[in-house]
């Protein structure tokens, strides 16, 4: 870690509504490797105690972080592994910040057979496990497929005609399962990445960078583990058979193709900043040829 706060204004204005907000006495170690999306700093108090300190850009409110902290809570109670929230509040912009639990391991690069148990018996403990705890994730993930809710078709247009062309070839996979009941009880964490999932000693010890919590189908997770290994040629493909089946197995092909759609136009939408068209085209044109894995 390096740089200082001086650097990152950002990081400071967030670090006084904490401190004012919980009279904390919190200052900055350093920034946190990771988090495509977001900022991240390890801080620590006047007693050495360490954690990490992240805010997310888009406006929130009070009652969907507390939602979030209920879930959480409930999530490590039953043996999900997360780091604990020690705070969380809004800035002097309404944007959303999490204090979290510092929690030591290492992202990977690639997925084995051994990774992807460990995964799945993440996985497994999210099913059920929301109840009626948390953000609705469900419906819009259904609105995203079949009704463009999530506006991914303008996102793609920016890109090129190609690009979008080949995101309506995704939703036409998709269509003969509008009428599919989904899953809507599952804590769903809507960024579940090998980027997003610290390990040690072989075991996940902790899924971090929550912004997406809530509850809805699982089936959405897997859905993105598995996207982003195949677009990343990080699991062999002996990896990827065992990961469709398992998809398929519990949760059905329908469940399977509509998730998958869905994770595939969140990709579009907020993860393809920076992004030349071609690439964009290429991955989803590549990422299409999932489905048949699925049906």
């Amino acid at each position: 870690m390096s740089g200082g706060v001086a650097d990152d204004p950002e990081m400071a204005g967030v670090l006084d509504s904490l401190n004012r907000a919980h009279e904390g006495t919190w200052h900055p170690v350093g920034p946190l490797r990771g988090g495509r999306k977001t900022g991240a700093w390890v801080v620590e108090d006047r007693d050495g105690v360490q954690a990490v300190l992240k805010w997310y850009p888009s406006v929130s409110t009070r009652r969907h972080l507390d939602d979030a902290a209920a879930l959480v809570g409930r999530a490590r109670a039953h043996g999900w592994p997360t780091p604990a929230w020690r705070a969380w509040g809004l800035d002097r912009r309404q944007r959303p910040y999490v204090l979290a639990e510092l929690v030591a391991g290492e992202h990977l690069d690639a997925m084995d057979h051994g990774a992807l148990d460990a995964l799945l018996a993440v996985l497994e403990r999210q099913r059920a496990l929301a109840g009626s705890t948390g953000t609705d994730r469900i419906a819009n993930a259904w609105r995203a497929v079949f009704e463009d809710g999530s506006r991914w078709r303008a996102a793609l247009l920016r890109q090129s005609a190609d690009a979008l062309q080949a995101g309506e070839a995704i939703a036409r996979h998709a269509a003969p399962f509008r009428d599919v009941r989904l899953p809507d009880a599952d804590l769903v964490h809507m960024d579940f990445g090998l980027h997003n999932v610290l390990f040690r000693n072989g075991e996940v010890v902790a899924v971090v960078d929550l912004e997406g919590i809530g509850r809805g189908a699982v089936a959405i997770d897997v859905a993105t583990l598995l996207f982003s290994v195949h677009g990343r040629d990080a699991a062999p493909d002996s990896v990827l058979t065992r990961l469709t089946a398992y998809a398929v197995d519990r949760d059905g092909p329908a469940v399977a193709t509509v998730c998958l759609a869905s994770a595939l136009f969140d990709w579009c939408v907020y993860a393809t900043r920076g992004w030349e068209p071609e690439a964009v085209t290429a991955y989803l044109l590549r990422a299409a040829s999932l489905f048949d894995r699925l049906a």
